[in-house]
């Protein structure tokens, strides 16, 4: 399990680290596959 992305990791990886990979999705199949991926948020 990847470690929590909260809001004091957001800020200060403010202009230090690689930017923020985010995507939506709409429905159980497809957040399923974009938890698999490692997309950040």
């Amino acid at each position: 399990m990847r470690p929590r992305v909260t809001a004091p990791v957001v800020r200060s990886r403010k202009g230090v680290a690689p930017p923020l990979t985010m995507i939506t999705a709409y429905d159980a199949t497809f957040a399923r596959i974009v938890d698999e991926s490692g997309v950040d948020m």
